[in-house]
């Protein structure tokens, strides 16, 4: 019994260390040195749509060609734009969504539509 249940543990820490060294996700949770990346580390909402944002540009830039190809860099290039308004918007007083979870979420949700939009 106590075989099964120190198995059981360590494969929830297993589980539970992935969503920190996925490759998937955008941000490395254990590296997280902005405010913007541990917000999103510490709220598991964020962290999913995220990790959808994620999966969704990836899958838009092999469609391209990958991040070499003409649209591929276009891709790239609109992403570090809307990440740096992301950022903007989320840590500005001024910004829309001035440390709000759930309008971060909702901006990270626009954003997967438009890139889905793209294809």
């Amino acid at each position: 019994m106590k075989y099964f249940r120190s198995t059981i543990s360590a494969i929830g820490l297993v589980l539970l260390s992935h969503a920190f060294i996925n490759p998937a996700y955008a941000i490395n949770c254990r590296k997280a040195k902005t405010q913007i990346d541990r917000a999103i580390c510490g709220n598991h909402e964020l962290l999913e749509v995220d990790f959808q944002l994620n999966r969704v540009y990836q899958s838009v830039l092999g469609s391209v060609g990958g991040r070499q190809s003409i649209l591929g860099k276009r891709i790239v290039k609109s992403q570090r734009l809307w990440k740096a308004q992301r950022n903007f918007t989320w840590q500005n007083r001024k910004g829309r969504c001035y440390r709000d979870d759930e309008c971060l979420i909702l901006m990270h949700e626009e954003r997967i539509a438009e890139l889905e939009g793209s294809r």
